[in-house]
């Protein structure tokens, strides 16, 4: 279980700040070909699907191919249902909002970095991640401190040492930079 800390930009290591740009390597790969190919499929399962176990190659097969429907997914619970109904084993709703986030960049995603941290560091109360009800519990709740958190200097803040440290990256969404500072710095 990941242990989160408190972010501070000033002690950043080397290897935190390789940590983030070896991601965003692949995310952009992953933003500038957004195409029903092989290399998307393995590159998007090598960024998002960690561990491997996690997703089965069939239910990977069946939530790429609705990921590539038309019209692009805008909201992850009717592409998590659309995936299960299509035969997938479980109800991926991590994965889901990945998809959506992939065509929509301005969307947050939902991991247990991202759990973790706004629950132990920021004091949401949210659920822990694998109990039963947690996605439609925690959803709003972190959709909710997104919206709030965006326009705070705080996030300026974030986004002026991101764009300072990756400068080749600046195009990414703030919704996006803030995810790769939680992920890399806010949780263990």
């Amino acid at each position: 279980m990941p242990r989160s800390r408190p972010i501070i930009l000033t002690n950043v290591t080397a290897q935190e700040r390789e940590k983030i740009l070896a991601g965003l390597r692949k995310y952009a790969y992953i933003q500038q070909h957004r195409e029903n190919s092989e290399e998307f499929r393995r590159m998007f399962a090598s960024f998002y699907f960690v561990p491997r176990n996690v997703i089965s190659r069939e239910d990977q097969n069946t939530f790429f191919d609705a990921m590539f429907d038309r019209p692009a997914p805008t909201d992850p619970f009717a592409f998590a249902s659309k995936v299960q109904s299509r035969g997938a084993n479980k109800n991926y709703f991590s994965f889901a909002t990945k998809a959506v986030h992939t065509f929509n960049t301005n969307e947050p995603i939902y991991d247990s970095h991202v759990v973790y941290y706004l629950k132990e560091q920021i004091g949401l109360m949210l659920k822990t991640y694998y109990s039963g009800d947690t996605f439609e519990v925690n959803w709003p709740i972190i959709k909710e401190w997104y919206g709030e958190f965006l326009n705070t200097e705080e996030c300026d803040a974030w986004v002026a040492w991101f764009d300072e440290n990756f400068p080749d990256y600046t195009w990414i969404s703030k919704t996006k930079k803030v995810d790769f500072i939680i992920y890399a710095l806010g949780v263990e």
